[in-house]
């Protein structure tokens, strides 16, 4: 059943732009790539500012691609733009759904990639003292789903989340008839490995258990990390509803959070004009306050 749920997954997001599915690229001029753990897909890129002063800041990229496709090499331009800025720029990749992968799994592998990270730098005479992590789409989903789970057994210190086009609650119906909406118990059995249907969340525990345990809304708290949303307000493949229902949740909670509607965007924002330096511009704004 699980073999046929990934299958069925893949073919659901075989239409997603081919750019989130290319092959891994060499690491760029300037990048070091380091093996984090024994998957083939446990690699993360780093790229290093000109000058690396003895503590220094890390923007930890987690890229998207439906939790099936792509790897860090999708945001490697974005980490080397980190380190023009003075930030340490890691991106990293992740199992995935074709590995039989789930979302708990991911997570523990973004928590061993920063221990790794952490650990790298260290012998490099370079202390990690705090840490944005920002991700698109499924890769914004693990970075809500690691900073709200490890936040305070991070390996280094989270600053602060950025959460783009991010799924952030997976059975709540919007009135946009998304991607994820259509496929919410396919793609929630396939996250869990545990079935998902209208049937099992009525009668097991288990199964509704297992779907909170992988989604950020559910966890919010007052201590959770500061969290800065983006979404596009005609995305097709994420409900823009996540967004704004999580971003009320954290301010219920007291937590530091700003939501920023990319109008007329769909689910990548990239494609849309100035999405991406409003992006950049809003999130060092949010650094001179969280990097203190």
């Amino acid at each position: 059943m699980f073999k046929l749920i990934v299958s069925v997954m893949v073919i659901l997001f075989s239409l997603m732009p081919s750019s989130a599915r290319r092959e891994m690229r060499p690491v760029q001029t300037g990048g070091e790539r380091i093996a984090y753990g024994a998957q083939s897909t446990n690699y993360m890129d780093l790229y290093y500012p000109e000058t690396v002063k003895d503590e220094t800041d890390v923007v930890f990229l987690i890229h998207g691609g439906a939790w099936i496709f792509g790897d860090q090499t999708m945001f490697d331009d974005h980490a080397m733009r980190a380190a023009q800025l003075g930030y340490i720029g890691v991106t990293v990749d992740y199992s995935k759904l074709s590995q039989k992968a789930t979302a708990t799994q991911m997570n523990d592998e973004i928590y061993t990639a920063c221990r790794v990270l952490k650990q790298t730098l260290l012998d490099k005479g370079i202390t990690p003292r705090k840490m944005i992590v920002a991700g698109h789409s499924a890769g914004a989903h693990l970075a809500l789903l690691y900073g709200y789970t490890h936040n305070t057994d991070s390996p280094i210190d989270i600053a602060f989340i950025t959460a783009a086009s991010s799924p952030s609650e997976f059975l709540t119906l919007d009135k946009r008839q998304t991607v994820m909406e259509k496929n919410r118990y396919l793609l929630t059995t396939a996250l869990t490995g545990t079935e998902i249907s209208a049937l099992t969340l009525k009668c097991q525990k288990e199964a509704a258990a297992a779907v909170a345990a992988i989604t950020p809304y559910e966890m919010v708290r007052a201590d959770v990390p500061p969290t800065l949303l983006f979404h596009g307000s005609r995305d097709s493949w994420v409900p823009y509803n996540n967004s704004v229902r999580l971003y009320a949740k954290l301010q219920e909670a007291g937590v530091p959070t700003e939501f920023i509607t990319i109008d007329g965007a769909d689910h990548f924002l990239g494609m849309t004009e100035g999405a991406m330096e409003t992006i950049e511009s809003k999130m060092l704004a949010w650094a001179e306050i969280y990097l203190k």
